[in-house]
C-alpha cells in the first residue's frame, strides 16, 4: 500500500441506500459530456492509434507516416524494345539519377529530424550513458529521418487500445484475460467483488517513450469509505521521471514497494485488479478523471467527474477548478497541505472527490442518506 498523508479531516459517512444510489446515477455524466471533457468513451480505430506513433530512437511524436519513396525505373530487361523506346527510358534515367541527385542534396541542407541518445539513462543520476546528458537535455546523435515503427504494429495496437470493463458473472474466472502468475499478484487470485460506487484516483510519470505512465492506482468504496485499492505500479518500461513533485512518488518508495512485494507490475494487471471490484453497473467517482482513466486505458460509462460538475453552475468558480481549489472554497477543507509531504496523495485526493460528489448529493432533494 502507498504511503499516504496523516490527515485530520473527519471525511462524511453515506448510507448505501436506494435513494443515495439514484443520486448518483442523475449525476452521472452522458456520453457527450465525456466525450467533451477528454475522455475516450470507445476503442480506438486503426487511425487513432497510428496518430500515436513515436519515432524509436528520439520518441517524437509522428502525426504522418512519410510516403514511401517511389523507386520505379526503366525495365531493360524487354528484349523487343524498339530503339525510340530505348532512347526515351535512357532520356528517363539520366532525368530520374539528376533527381536523385538534387534529392540528395536537398537533404544535405535539411536540418536532420531526429535528434537521440544511442544509449539509456542512469536511473539514479538521471544522465545518459552515451554523452553523461541528463535526460532532460537534447540528443547527442542527429540522423536525418524518424525510425518509426511498422504499421500495424502489435506493440503499438496493444500499448494504445482501451477496454471496457467486463461483464462476466462474480464466480466466473476471467476467462479471455490477461493472466496473472501467482508470484506477480496474490490479489489476483481474490474473487471478484463489485461495489455500487467507488472513488477514483491515479498518479503518473513520465516513460522514456515520452509518455504518462500510471505509477500509483487508488480506488475507495464510495460508500463504506474503504479502502480497496492503494498500490504502487511499477511500469512496464523505463522511466524518465516519476513526476515527484505532482505524483508524490519517487523512485526510492517504488524500490521499497517491490522489496515488500506491494508493487503491481504493470497498467494491464492494475486495471485487472480494479475490475475485482467494479462491474459496468458500478459508479466511478472521479475529478478531472479523463487521465486517471487513460494511463489504466480504461472504457467506463458510468462516471461521475466533480470538475464537470463545477461547471454546471455556469459560474467562473474563484480561484478555478483544481481539486484543491474546491475543497477549500466549497467545503472548507484543506488538503495538500505544505511540509507533509511533497505533490499528491492519490488516497487523499480520492476522498476529496468523495466528499465533492457527497456535496452535490446533498443538493438534490431526499431524506435519511448522508451523515
Amino acid at each position: 500500500m502507498g504511503d499516504t498523508t496523516e490527515t485530520n479531516i473527519a471525511w462524511s459517512y453515506v448510507g448505501e441506500t436506494p435513494v443515495a444510489i439514484e443520486k448518483l446515477r442523475l449525476l452521472c455524466h452522458s456520453r457527450a459530456e465525456l466525450t467533451k471533457g477528454g475522455y475516450v468513451v470507445e476503442p480506438l480505430s486503426v487511425p487513432q492509434i497510428e496518430a500515436k506513433i513515436r519515432c524509436f530512437k528520439c520518441r517524437a511524436r509522428v502525426r504522418k507516416r512519410p510516403e514511401p519513396e517511389s523507386h520505379a525505373g526503366p525495365d531493360m530487361s524487354q528484349k523487343d524494345m524498339s530503339a525510340g523506346q530505348e532512347q526515351r527510358e535512357r532520356n528517363n534515367s539520366m532525368t530520374m539519377s539528376k533527381g536523385k541527385e538534387l534529392d540528395t542534396a536537398n537533404k544535405a541542407n535539411t536540418p536532420p529530424k531526429c535528434v537521440y541518445h544511442p544509449r539509456k539513462f542512469k536511473s539514479r543520476n538521471q544522465k545518459f550513458r552515451c554523452c553523461d546528458r541528463h535526460a532532460s537535455q537534447p540528443g547527442c546523435v542527429q540522423a536525418q529521418e524518424h525510425t518509426l515503427p511498422a504499421y500495424l504494429d502489435p506493440e503499438l495496437l496493444k500499448c494504445w487500445q482501451y477496454h471496457p470493463t467486463p461483464d462476466y458473472p462474480e464466480a466466473e474466472n476471467c476467462v479471455g484475460r490477461p493472466v496473472i502468475r501467482r508470484w506477480q499478484d496474490a490479489a489476483a487470485q481474490e474473487p471478484r467483488r463489485p461495489v455500487s460506487a467507488i472513488a477514483l484516483d491515479c498518479e503518473m510519470g513520465i516513460s522514456v517513450t515520452g509518455e504518462s505512465e500510471l505509477i500509483r492506482l487508488t480506488a475507495v468504496d464510495f460508500f463504506k469509505g474503504v479502502v480497496l485499492i492503494d498500490r504502487f505500479v511499477y511500469p512496464s518500461m523505463d522511466m524518465i521521471s516519476w513526476n515527484t513533485q505532482w505524483s508524490g512518488v519517487t523512485a526510492r518508495d517504488m524500490r521499497a514497494a517491490m522489496k515488500k512485494g506491494t508493487c503491481i507490475f504493470g497498467r494491464d494487471i492494475a486495471r485487472e485488479l480494479l475490475w475485482k471490484h467494479v462491474a459496468p453497473e458500478t459508479i466511478v467517482i472521479v475529478h478531472g478523471g479523463q487521465n486517471d482513466l487513460t494511463a489504466l486505458r480504461w472504457l467506463h460509462s458510468r462516471i461521475i467527474d466533480s470538475h464537470i460538475l463545477e461547471s454546471y453552475t455556469n459560474v467562473k468558480t474563484e480561484g478555478g477548478r483544481s481539486l484543491q481549489n474546491l475543497c477549500k472554497l466549497k467545503l472548507g477543507i484543506t488538503i495538500r497541505q505544505d511540509g507533509v509531504r511533497g505533490g499528491h496523495d492519490s488516497l487523499e485526493d480520492a476522498m476529496a472527490c468523495r466528499e465533492l460528489v457527497i456535496d452535490w448529493m446533498r443538493k438534490i432533494p431526499g431524506i435519511g442518506i448522508i451523515g
